[in-house]
């Protein structure tokens, strides 16, 4: 399982520098530098087997200057065996639309294995999300969105140095349902059913304890999407966005347990 997972990360990391190498050339990709920030408690029981988390995250878009996404997220995560674990998660989220705003939830699943080789610690998460509106309905044309998310992220411990760096890189492939334009004569349900690879992601990124119960992470993150989703007919029907985002996090370890 693991050399499986291990050749899918490397094509992920091939995808990923063909598919930016392309949009440095494309006039039709869109781009946007976005400032992502949370702050995050955490603490772990069962002999540190189970994790609980519960963070709050802010993302800004337009360049840094417009609130685009607020959302709380509360979530567990299991040793089942050395090196293994699974997880889940459940995120309340605001959306700033061009008028308002719009509230969303979003269930996710994950398992996720690691490993270490020398200096080097090699890590792999596979997940499912769900994403839906809360207030409408299929009929009054909100469908849910599903994604399947493949992670493949390598630390490297450097030797008598606290900001020891990491690079991650993530494939993403969606799923969702959207109200088809009604004028093509081929439309008949006017529903179209949307699915493939939607975008990747590569970050760098360090993280450093100011005292012993907290860290910082730090992390520059590059977002490309991909101009062949959606698709209709043969035509594309997306503009690919290139982000750029500077992400900032705390977190915090609670101690629940007497034994300290």
């Amino acid at each position: 399982m693991s050399k499986f997972i291990r050749s899918a990360c490397v094509m992920l990391y091939f995808i990923l520098f063909v598919n930016c190498t392309n949009g440095q050339q494309d006039s039709s990709v869109v781009r946007d530098f976005e400032s992502w920030s949370s702050i995050a408690f955490r603490t772990r029981l069962l002999e540190d087997k189970l994790e609980l988390k519960l963070s709050q995250d802010l993302r800004f878009n337009e360049n840094s200057t417009a609130l685009g996404l607020l959302f709380t997220e509360v979530g567990a995560s299991y040793e089942v065996i050395e090196n293994l674990e699974l997880g889940g998660a459940y995120r309340y989220i605001y959306e700033r639309d061009e008028k308002s705003g719009a509230n969303q939830w979003r269930m996710q699943a994950d398992i996720g294995y690691s490993n270490k080789l020398n200096r080097f610690k090699l890590s792999y998460r596979l997940r499912y999300q769900l994403r839906n509106y809360f207030k409408n309905s299929a009929g009054e044309g909100d469908y849910a969105t599903s994604k399947f998310r493949l992670a493949c992220k390598v630390d490297y411990n450097i030797k008598n140095w606290k900001l020891d760096p990491y690079v991650k890189a993530e494939l993403f492939h969606t799923s969702t349902t959207e109200d088809a334009i009604q004028y093509l004569d081929e439309v008949e349900t006017g529903t179209i059913e949307l699915s493939g690879l939607e975008k990747v992601r590569i970050t760098l990124g360090t993280s450093f304890k100011p005292f012993k119960k907290a860290k910082i992470g730090l992390y520059y993150r590059v977002e490309r999407g991909f101009n062949t989703f959606p698709t209709y007919l043969g035509t594309s029907t997306f503009n690919p966005e290139t982000i750029y985002i500077f992400g900032v996090n705390l977190s915090y370890k609670l101690n629940l347990t007497s034994d300290e």
